[in-house]
């Protein structure tokens, strides 16, 4: 799997850090998130070049909140995942999504012989991969990381209404978003496909709609530039030509969608759309929120009332 998948177009934005001195950390659901500030060594992180604030750490946990209410039905992963989110002090692209490890599994459907490769993210989560290090505490899943370069120009809102979203700023949310999305599986390995190699999302392309997925009608000539859907419900798969803005066979080429390639200022991406959801069941997530706990009081009166009723049914 492509170790980085740069993600949406180049436009500036706003990111105001404060020094903390020390790496913050915060969980949010099944996240175990770390903030790389100016300085800060984080495994074989490069060192963020600024602090985060407050505001941008809560946005991040919004963001993950977000996905743990479409997926969270999902059983919890055999630990939490960790992500670290950094500054990058050379690139220029809004946000870039990193996966530090993967896994690989050898697979036959129809004849056909091939390696199924999933993000850390996928592995520990969806498919209830236990993880080899999970006794490494230095060892992360996910790195997204956010431009120093486009910060200068303040375009960036990380603010929780999104009806304050000013029509010349990035809404760091919906891009956040984004970059999750690519975790949690809207990844393609176009280029391992001549050697047998697909994700999740590989795996649901076809060259015309209603027609053969990959694995059936496979002869490994695919290019740049094709047209491909994915799914039962035929979604448009951004393929661009090289050269064009966009990775490669990543996104859905759908307005208004979270993991369409580029976001304008002024434009607030929040939640999957339905279609992209349904995807994201047909790569092999259970969907809906996880169940919640009873407080211990209604336990009590649950079980009271339960009582009672075997009580009457004794008479």
């Amino acid at each position: 799997m492509k170790s980085l998948c740069w993600c949406w177009i180049i436009l500036p934005f706003l990111g105001c850090g404060m020094g903390y001195g020390e790496v913050q950390t915060r969980t949010f659901g099944l996240f175990d998130c770390t903030f790389a500030g100016d300085g800060d060594v984080v495994g074989t992180v490069k060192p963020g070049g600024m602090d985060w604030s407050d505001e941008q750490m809560a946005c991040v946990g919004r963001a993950i909140d977000t996905w743990m209410g479409v997926l969270g039905a999902t059983p919890a992963p055999t630990r939490n995942i960790r992500i670290v989110f950094t500054w990058d002090e050379t690139n220029t692209a809004l946000a870039s999504k990193g996966t530090l490890w993967g896994r690989k599994e050898e697979k036959k459907s129809g004849g056909v012989s091939y390696t199924k490769l999933s993000s850390s993210v996928e592995a520990l989560w969806r498919d209830q991969y236990t993880d080899p290090f999970s006794g490494n505490s230095d060892h992360y899943d996910l790195k997204i990381s956010l431009s120093m370069i486009n910060n200068a120009s303040g375009k960036y809102y990380f603010g929780e209404d999104a009806l304050g979203i000013q029509g010349w700023q990035i809404d760091a949310q919906s891009m956040l978003l984004h970059e999750l999305g690519h975790g949690l599986g809207f990844s393609s390995d176009a280029s391992a496909w001549s050697i047998n190699e697909f994700t999740a999302w590989d795996l649901l392309m076809k060259r015309t709609p209603n027609g053969p997925t990959i694995l059936q009608d496979f002869d490994k000539s695919w290019k740049a530039g094709d047209s491909f859907y994915a799914g039962s419900g035929n979604v448009p798969v951004y393929n661009p030509k090289i050269g064009d803005s966009g990775s490669i066979m990543s996104h859905v080429d759908l307005m208004k969608a979270l993991m369409r390639p580029a976001i304008s200022p002024g434009q607030v991406r929040r939640t999957p759309t339905e279609k992209e959801i349904q995807l994201l069941q047909e790569m092999g997530w259970t969907l809906g929120p996880a169940p919640s706990v009873p407080e211990p009081g209604t336990c009590l009166l649950a079980l009271a009332g339960l009582a009672g009723i075997c009580a009457v049914r004794r008479r």
